[in-house]
């Protein structure tokens, strides 16, 4: 089984190499990685140049936002399994064949995702993310807890759900996950540790906290359809939302013993940006 692995990157030379390097030192042989540069200004290209021997197609060109640039990516794919890496994110050494042999055993599923380390900018493990099998609920009415970095899914699932929606430009694979649910898509979760996602002070989920809860907002909209809040979601959310908090933190203390603890100071920041969006909104 081949994997196809495409990155978008934009002025991210501080990391890149990490990331490229985690890709290309995987163990497994039948890999095609895409690399789809959006012009940047830094060393990226200097840096993609160093490893080009071991891409297998790569562009600087200017593109219409990170979706755009994935879509371009998965366009090129010819593999039987996809996945995207972001330009600040890491694999686990030997992920791909771990993924590959899952997939292998388990013909029945379509999409594998499995756990994540949080790094910060210096590569330090802030925080282990052990995460729950799918649940449309905790989904929709609480957060993306599929780790996007740690997630692989079969070509014909592309086929069938086709690219990203562009005018998501934060909440892309939120959507997308839920569009895999809407499909009759199968899930499955392993407890193992699959990649690396980087947080740190210019990650988009930092610095634009408040759009993403927007974006969060326009899903809730196209897909409670899905749920049996169709027509009360609206004025239920908030209650909705601790409910299915509260469910989640459950699972993962029957489970595992234990739940996550973000660090307060990435809290304040988050709800810092949340707090500026709505007050310039208003």
């Amino acid at each position: 089984m081949k994997v196809s692995i495409v990155t978008p990157s934009y002025n991210q030379a501080e990391f890149l190499e990490r990331t490229i390097r985690s890709v290309v030192d995987q163990d497994y042989p039948d890999k095609e990685y895409i690399i789809i540069d959006g012009g940047s200004s830094d060393q990226s290209v200097s840096i993609i140049r160093k490893y080009e021997d071991r891409i297998t197609s790569w562009v600087s060109e200017k593109d219409e936002g990170q979706s755009h640039a994935i879509n371009k990516g998965f366009s090129k794919t010819t593999g039987d399994i996809i996945c995207w890496l972001n330009s600040d994110d890491v694999f686990v050494p030997g992920v791909l064949s771990r993924v590959v042999e899952m997939f292998q055993k388990n013909p029945s599923v379509d999409c594998i995702y499995g756990a994540t380390y949080t790094i910060d900018q210096h590569d330090q493990i802030r925080f282990a993310r052990h995460e729950l099998p799918f649940d449309f609920n905790i989904m929709l009415f609480t957060m993306n807890y599929i780790p996007q970095s740690s997630t692989f899914w079969r070509r014909s699932v592309y086929e069938k759900v086709g690219p990203l929606r562009q005018d998501l430009h934060y909440t892309m694979d939120h959507e997308y996950w839920l569009r895999f649910y809407k499909h009759g898509i199968t899930f499955m979760y392993v407890d193992d540790f699959f990649s690396y996602y980087r947080w740190h002070g210019e990650s988009k989920g930092t610095i634009n906290s408040g759009k993403i809860a927007l974006e969060k907002s326009w899903l809730r909209r196209d897909y409670a359809d899905l749920t049996p809040f169709r027509h009360t979601y609206r004025w239920l959310y908030p209650v909705l939302n601790i409910w299915y908090r509260f469910k989640r933190q459950a699972i993962k203390i029957f489970t595992y013993g234990r739940f996550e603890i973000i660090p307060q100071s990435w809290v304040r920041a988050y709800l810092k940006n949340v707090k500026g969006h709505f007050k310039n909104a208003g």
